[in-house]
């Protein structure tokens, strides 16, 4: 009689050491999924590098926001020279009663200053941060997030959506400033040619007036002063009025651009973040005196116990 033989259990020889166990169809799942968000974050990075950077340095697109800067510049500059001229004219009126409007309108030299600064620093940001959002900060989020899917680090998924977040919001700030800002130009700033003009011509009076009076004709200064606006009191008063638009014209740049720019900055990160969820909170800085301070409490207490 011939023994039986015992068939081996097919569970048994899957549970054997190794032997190859398929793999289950939730991890199947999960796998494809994590490398087709690895393939999308590297198709995005690439066409960000080539397309993006493309489109964003593109003559057409720049010259538009570049003229619009340049525009506003040229606005600044033929203010600031008005008011220059029209400061050393008042200089020329006699007894010094124009003094204090002409070192009024002097000091007025440090805000274009300040909105010239802010128009030179939209203008070549815009320049920059087209190819350094575009073929720096984007990709390198891009890696960033293939590389949070191979070793799932929560903070690099942080660290690339906060990258992505801040180059976004600082490329587009300027082009949507500059729109804001020109709305606020045709509507408000429409009067700031006529300002100047009449600056110029006022001071151009006066100048003329002295250079009569310098060459021998008698009484040119007061027949100026009455041709402007009757006599010395009504000039100041003109010239008063001068200052004030001015100051109004200065204010009106001012939050064209330096305001403007800033909350636009400030609602594109609040918009992107409201998409995304994801919260930027600001670094936490120790107090150092908060640590002496308990080091010295410890000092005194252990001194105590001893």
């Amino acid at each position: 009689m011939v023994p039986e033989k015992n068939e081996p259990d097919p569970n048994e020889m899957n549970e054997q050491p190794g032997t190859f166990k398929a793999p289950e169809p939730a991890a199947k799942s999960l796998a494809m999924s994590t490398v087709c968000k690895m393939i999308i974050l590297l198709l995005a990075g690439i066409i960000s590098f080539t397309l993006g950077a493309k489109l964003a340095s593109a003559p057409r697109f720049q010259n538009t926001i570049v003229s619009q800067l340049e525009d506003s510049r040229n606005k600044v500059f033929g203010l600031s020279s008005a008011s220059a001229g029209v400061s050393t004219a008042i200089t020329l009126l006699p007894s010094d009663v124009g003094t204090p409007i002409a070192d009024k309108l002097a000091d007025l030299s440090g805000y274009f200053i300040l909105i010239l600064g802010a128009l030179y620093l939209e203008k070549y940001l815009f320049l920059i941060m087209g190819t350094v959002a575009f073929k720096i900060l984007i990709p390198l989020a891009c890696l960033m997030g293939i590389v949070y899917l191979l070793i799932g680090r929560t903070a690099l998924k942080k660290a690339a959506v906060k990258l992505l977040i801040i180059s976004l919001a600082f490329y587009f700030a300027v082009p949507v400033s500059v729109g804001l800002s020109s709305l606020v130009d045709s509507s408000v700033m429409k009067d700031s040619d006529k300002v100047v003009e009449t600056a110029q011509e006022s001071s151009k009076e006066i100048t003329d007036a002295v250079s009569k009076a310098s060459d021998g004709e008698s009484g040119a200064l007061e027949q100026a002063f009455s041709t402007i606006s009757g006599d010395l009191t009504k000039v100041v008063h003109k010239f008063e009025n001068i200052l004030s638009n001015f100051i109004d014209a200065i204010g009106v740049m001012i939050i064209t651009s330096c305001v403007i720019p800033v909350l636009v900055l400030v609602f594109l990160i609040w918009i992107i973040k409201s998409l995304t969820g994801v919260v930027m909170e600001a670094p936490k800085w120790k107090n150092p005196g908060h640590g002496l301070l308990q080091l010295i409490r410890n000092a005194k207490t252990s001194s105590h116990n001893h």
